[in-house]
């Protein structure tokens, strides 16, 4: 039983990253850059380095459910719960 529960999770975690995505190094470097923007003029007091975690971590949630950037758009209630899966280990340190 454990050998299929592993060779399951090992299928469905390489087919995730065998999903072929059409984001560029541009697309994240704007993204990442927005992101910490937005953080700045919400008068967060979440250091450089946690912006930086936080919107690596949001970026990353983005192009792995939305591999094609042209699909779909995520909704709020998708980014709500994403985001505070991202703020969570960084605010727990």
């Amino acid at each position: 039983m454990k050998i299929l529960i592993m060779t399951l999770f090992v299928l469905s975690f390489s087919n995730l990253f065998s999903q072929k995505s059409n984001w560029t190094k541009t697309d994240e470097v704007n993204f990442k850059s927005d992101c910490k923007r937005g953080i700045k003029d919400s008068n967060s007091s979440l250091t450089k380095e946690q912006q930086d975690e936080y919107c690596d971590c949001i970026f990353r949630k983005i192009k792995l459910n939305f591999p094609d950037k042209y699909s779909q758009q995520p909704s709020i209630d998708w980014m709500k719960k994403k985001a505070k899966e991202c703020l969570k280990p960084i605010i727990s340190n």
